[in-house]
């Protein structure tokens, strides 16, 4: 996880700050001229009746206070990265098959929609709406996911509503998942008129 600018960042730091379990690696903020990137890699969850589950679900708790703690829904804020959730149908391959995996459930679902509501808008979403086989993870314990359209869309883009409203264009870009030995991630890319 990281983030990177051609710009000099202001207030970097990491972790959700809240005296819970240590988490410095899982959330880096920093500030560009007055915008706020909040990048995680919120905890993927195992199985439905592991604790790592119910750590998933707490974070996404701590997470959303984190957010109330530090800033306002007015701001330009970004929160993105791995998210570790598919919320929609069209989010995933097959939805009736894998409903209630770790990053496809309901309970899930409802943390991340509780984070959102703070007042988050899904940037992908704003662009292409309804528009399915929109994939960036593609396993690589499946094989040839990728090839066969097996993905989910678990990296996300989130702006407040004063970002949101500049945000011009979204996509994934399929060709660095394309090469050898790279990651199991599509880059997930939002443009901005400033």
């Amino acid at each position: 996880m990281a983030i990177v600018s051609s710009e000099k960042a202001d207030k970097v730091a990491c972790g959700l700050d809240d005296g819970g379990p240590a988490d410095e690696d899982r959330l880096i903020r920093a500030a560009f001229s007055g915008i706020t990137v909040v990048n995680t890699y919120v905890p993927q969850g195992f199985e439905r009746e592991s604790p790592k589950f119910a750590y998933k679900l707490e974070w996404f708790t701590r997470l959303r206070k984190f957010f109330a703690r530090h800033y306002k829904p007015d701001q330009p804020i970004l929160w993105c990265g791995d998210i570790n959730v598919a919320r929609e149908d069209i989010d995933v391959h097959n939805p009736k098959r894998i409903l209630g995996m770790s990053d496809f459930n309901p309970e899930v679902w409802e943390a991340f929609d509780s984070v959102k509501a703070w007042g988050f808008a899904d940037v992908f979403r704003k662009h292409h709406p309804n528009e399915p086989n929109q994939y960036t993870f593609f396993d690589y314990r499946v094989p040839k996911s990728m090839e066969r359209g097996l993905g989910w869309r678990v990296d996300h883009i989130l702006a407040t509503a004063p970002l949101a409203k500049k945000s011009i264009d979204s996509y994934i870009d399929l060709e660095p998942r394309k090469a050898e030995k790279t990651s199991d991630h599509a880059p997930l890319v939002a443009e901005f008129k400033i």
